[in-house]
């Protein structure tokens, strides 16, 4: 049930709710896994939650090495999205 709140979350942009779940459990992120071997962070990614892509980067930097089944980092899910950009 927590796995699919974090989704949600994740995936509605919902930085409070996100928040709240990893307050409640501070490693959550880097231990949920959803379809297509994707983590947190890729589900972030895919819908441009920026909020949400730098918590959990500030929370678990090594998420941002996974690949997801289609062999994408949230780096190349970000770029082709458009999301990077210079300081």
């Amino acid at each position: 049930m927590i796995c699919e709140e974090l989704y949600d979350a994740a995936s509605k942009g919902d930085a409070t709710k996100f928040q709240q779940l990893i307050q409640q459990d501070p490693y959550l992120v880097e231990r949920v896994s959803f379809p297509c071997s994707r983590n947190v962070l890729h589900v972030a990614t895919l819908r441009a939650h920026v909020a949400i892509v730098e918590e959990v980067l500030k929370l678990s930097p090594q998420l941002a090495r996974n690949l997801d089944s289609q062999k994408l980092s949230p780096l190349h899910i970000a770029a082709s999205k458009g999301m990077l950009r210079s300081p």
